[in-house]
């Protein structure tokens, strides 16, 4: 590892220490000693038979005077069966031999020189031994013919365990397998004392294992895949940077060798150790790590190579073949290589490369790829799993993504976190639990969707989404008017599927916790109470819902639906400047809405929007059970935006509440581990930061839950953003269309600030205007807008010119600079652009002060082009009432009054204007009943400008009789 950055020979050794060896000279040597002590299932009737230990790196000695006959005496119980190697103090090197590659246990016998070795089929039909790990291998199908083995069975001891600062003695069983172990023969069970009267380490300390593991390579072309037996994978650190020599440093950590050309599904599911594989052997359990992957994980929870297509959904594991490995590849760290290893990886000036060959012509790379290691330097990161993706060197053409992405999948794990290691202690005891890497449940990519939430809050959140399901599949038969199965197949399908993940969840957080089964009857019992209790609770459901919910305004709008219009109006009159109507709707239908669950909920996210947090904290406090369906996961998420603003506005040091808000993201994580807005927020404050390591572990967790998420947002009224800036923008990656998602999410909930972070990670997929225009929207909303701010315009962009005036308008109307804001809103008359409903703003505000100043034309002007958006033109039709009055225009202004009736909301200007109307054309019956139809709620007032009217009537000439 010292030479990483300085070498450019890649190393052609088996398996390449990571470390420098100390200097040898001076080294004290120690005896390790293996002493077989019981042999089990071994026909002890053998002719001549003998055992041997080997190691491509080891020299055994033998205390008997006939090592050849030794074994021969122990089973005769005339001689002891022993062992010794001879390994010198604190050699790391000797530790990373004896971690790649295992002792190898041979049962053999004699020959002569010039005999062929061979084995009697018939000689070893042993019984099965109950205790051997004996399993079938499917990765290599062909026939054994044990005539072409010289060893009647072989197996492996792992020394490592010797490898500590204390003097080891450990009982060890090891499985010797025959050649034919696949086809039911017996394991020979033998049991070794392995012990050493001397500590192997005493300066130097094994504090960490490092395990590689190659598994697959995928969507290979065929020529590729008839090359499995010649196939070569190297492992290596690439540096990302030329040197002075116009190439780039490579180290070699390792190679793989075995592979097997397998349809997908058929691939075994086992790891073995790499270095104690034969490409024309099948793999015994001994050679197995212990670790497992099962076929439908093969494609789930990998932490891919970012920004690449992989399509893992045009992979059919039935059909399609892939190059199998499923080998690990052991290393040992010492506290000096861990903090050499996350000096490389923290400095980001190398990879972690995969180049694959042929071993025919290694000098012809195939194929190549690279992964970031950097999620290692998080802590509790100990392992994961990565899909590669793997081009062509030779090639320079660009992927397409409705091809099948080539790619490998690697796991690499670690025994502790690499930064949690350096602690000077060996990890290497006699009590050691495990020395193979770590298991599928412990890497973090498989980790990440465990849901950590209460079992009681389960439970209930998983009520209130069954509730809801059932209330919205009536919602939608009453307004389709479905009354046959086949009417609607489609949709029926599509909700039973939905209705039945919620009914899992029921039986997965109530019923199978209240009665617990274990057998098949149990359960089908199980299913018929929970069809008792769902039947019984839908009927109950179906009988308490509100008809009032079932209503259809104007026939399409249902009353949740008109609820979030009339919200949206409030925040639009707000926002132009006509408080006084904006506060007389919000007081009327908070009485509407009293006892309405979703008003309550868009309030409490309007008390955001307009930074009225103490409110917003009081809604909050209420119990999950009376918010708005799904509401809980939205207001604790604003409750942690809340006390981040609050946090901000007191700091004392620059950025003081960000570890703060890191810490709460932390803990909501826990709590919501399913839910993608926390880990994106996350993922986008780490960006924000530079931290590499945060950065890597929020995408791995994000990308892994978006393909499982359920988008569920509620339906709300439009944000005070979409009113400020509506423009629809287009992004062309896949992350920055996820992203924005999540953007608008945050707008929706007014956390704006939150919006703000995430919107930078993808703000250069962004034109200049739409970057600027979204950014001054966030600092007028967030009350936020320095002096020192300044205006821009992009006479460039034709497409956004008359939006960048209007944010403009904006700027300058929050700045109070109210003639020039309307100067530039005054351009938005002369556009013909109608889609973007935000330009309604401007106009409304131009129209309004226009008004207000007497210039009643330019305001007719206004509240005429108002009404080409379509939508909330009840407020341009009063508008435009009041000025054709104010003209003496009466007609006009009448039939203006009339249309802003035809809206569902009783306004009692409009209706005393109607009146007035009336009474100054003699219409004296209409005008009293208009006016008492403005009446109609007495604690309703009619605004002084029409008492002022009404005062300035001269009533000598008005006819008042009826």
């Amino acid at each position: 590892m010292n030479d990483i950055q300085q070498t450019s020979q890649v190393n052609t050794g088996k398996t390449q220490s990571l470390t420098e060896d100390p200097p040898k000279s001076h080294k004290q040597r120690v005896f390790a000693w293996l002493e077989l002590i019981e042999i089990t299932n071994f026909n002890a009737n053998q002719k001549d038979p003998y055992m041997e230990l080997t190691h491509p790196r080891a020299e055994f000695f033998h205390p008997s005077k006939e090592p050849k006959h030794m074994f021969k005496k122990f089973l005769a119980g005339e001689e002891k069966c022993m062992y010794t190697i001879i390994i010198e103090q604190d050699d790391m090197e000797a530790a990373n031999y004896f971690a790649a590659e295992q002792i190898c246990v041979l049962i053999k016998r004699h020959t002569a020189s010039n005999e062929r070795h061979s084995v009697d089929e018939d000689s070893y039909d042993s019984e099965h031994d109950t205790q051997a790990e004996i399993g079938y291998d499917v990765e290599f199908e062909h026939k054994i013919d044990n005539k072409k083995y010289n060893y009647l069975a072989k197996g492996y001891i792992d020394i490592l365990q010797l490898f500590s600062d204390e003097c080891i003695s450990l009982q060890m069983v090891v499985f010797l397998y025959s050649p034919k172990w696949a086809s039911g023969r017996g394991a020979v069970k033998t049991i070794w004392n392995i012990y050493t009267k001397m500590p192997l380490m005493k300066t130097f300390h094994i504090t960490n294992l490092a395990f590689i593991s190659l598994e697959s390579l995928y969507n290979l072309p065929e020529e590729l895949l008839d090359m499995a037996d010649d196939m070569r994978v190297d492992i290596l650190f690439q540096a990302k940077f030329e040197n002075e020599d116009l190439v780039f440093d490579e180290f070699k950590i390792c190679t793989f060798k075995v592979f097997r050309k397998n349809i997908i599904k058929d691939q075994s599911i086992y790891f073995c150790w790499e270095n104690l594989r034969n490409l024309n052997e099948r793999s015994p359990p001994d050679v197995r790590t212990g670790c497992t992957n099962k076929p439908q994980n093969f494609l789930r929870n990998l932490f891919c190579t970012e920004d690449r297509e992989f399509n893992f959904h045009f992979i059919n594991i039935f059909h399609d073949y892939a190059l199998s490995s499923n080998s690990t590849v052991r290393f040992v760290l010492t506290d000096e290589l861990t903090e050499k290893l996350e000096q490389v990886i923290g400095s980001d000036e190398q990879c972690l490369a995969l180049k694959v060959y042929n071993i025919k012509q290694p000098e012809e790379i195939l194929l190549q790829g690279a992964l970031e290691a950097h999620i290692f330097l998080y802590p509790n990161v100990n392992a994961c799993r990565f899909a590669v993706a793997l081009d062509d060197p030779a090639s320079h053409v660009n992927f397409d993504d409705a091809q099948k992405r080539t790619f490998a999948t690697i796991n690499i794990s670690f025994y502790i976190p690499i930064t949690e290691s350096r602690s000077g202690r060996s990890i290497i005891t006699k009590n050691i639990d495990n020395i193979a890497p770590a298991d599928e449940d412990k890497y973090v990519c498989n980790s990440l969707l465990q849901d950590n939430r209460s079992l009681s809050y389960k439970r209930e959140d998983a009520y209130r989404k069954f509730n809801q399901e059932i209330k919205s599949i009536a919602m939608n038969i009453l307004k389709n008017n479905i009354t046959d199965y086949n009417d609607s197949k489609s949709y029926v399908c599509c909700e039973l599927k939905i209705l039945t993940w919620k009914i899992t969840d029921l039986i997965a957080y109530d019923f199978n916790v209240r009665v617990p089964t274990e057998t098949s009857i149990e359960f089908t019992n199980l299913l018929t109470l929970v069809y008792k209790e769902l039947t019984q609770r839908v009927y109950n459901i179906l009988n308490t819902f509100d008809n009032k919910a079932m209503t259809i305004d104007q026939g399409t709008i249902k009353e949740d639906t008109k609820l979030q219009r009339r919200m949206s109006y409030i925040k639009l009159l707000n926002e132009a400047g006509d408080k006084k109507l904006a506060n007389f709707l919000l007081e009327k239908f908070s009485q509407t809405y009293a006892d309405n669950s979703t008003w309550h909920f868009c309030k409490f996210l309007y008390d955001i929007e307009t930074l009225n947090f103490d409110s917003a904290l009081e809604y909050a406090k209420k119990p999950v059970r009376e918010v708005y369906h799904r509401a809980h996961y939205y207001i604790e998420l604003a409750g942690i935006y809340i006390k981040y603003i609050q946090f901000k506005r007191n700091e004392k040091n620059f950025n003081e509440a960000l570890p703060y808000l890191i810490e709460m993201l932390n803990e909501f994580s826990i709590q919501f581990p399913l839910e993608l807005e926390p880990w994106i927020l996350w993922h986008c404050i780490y960006k924000q930061c530079g931290y590499l390591p945060g950065i890597e572990f929020t995408r791995l967790k994000y990308e892994n839950l978006v393909n499982q998420h359920y988008w569920d947002f509620p339906n709300i009224p439009y944000s005070r953003f979409s009113i400020y800036n509506d423009v629809y923008v287009q992004f062309y990656t896949k992350k920055g269309q996820l992203l924005f998602i999540i953007v608008k999410h945050f707008l929706w909930l007014g956390t704006y600030i939150f919006a703000d972070i995430v919107f930078d990670a993808i703000s250069d997929e962004c034109t200049p205007a739409e970057k600027y225009m979204f950014k001054s929207t966030i600092k007028i909303l967030t009350d936020n807008l320095t002096e020192d701010y300044t205006m821009l315009s992009f006479d460039d962009d034709k497409s956004m010119k008359f939006l960048v005036a209007f944010t403009n308008g904006n700027i300058a109307y929050y700045r109070g600079e109210i003639s020039k804001a309307l100067s530039y809103y005054h351009r938005i008359l002369d556009s013909k652009d109608n889609e973007n409903q935000c330009l309604k703003l401007g106009l409304l505000r131009y129209a309004n002060f226009r008004y207000n100043e007497h210039k009643l034309l330019d305001a007719i002007k206004a509240y005429e082009k108002y009404l080409f958006f379509g939508t909330g033109a009840f407020v341009a039709y009063y508008g435009l009432g009041k000025a054709m009055y104010k003209l003496n225009r009466l007609p006009e202004a009448e039939g203006h009054f009339a249309n802003a009736t035809n809206y569902p909301l009783h306004i009692p200007d409009i209706w005393a204007y109607l009146a007035l109307i009336n009474l100054r054309l003699g219409r004296i019956e209409n005008a009293l009943k208009l006016w008492k139809y403005a009446h109609v709620n007495e604690n309703c007032t009619i605004s002084k400008e029409i008492l002022t009217e009404l005062e300035a009537l001269d009533h000598k000439i008005l006819d008042l009789f009826i």
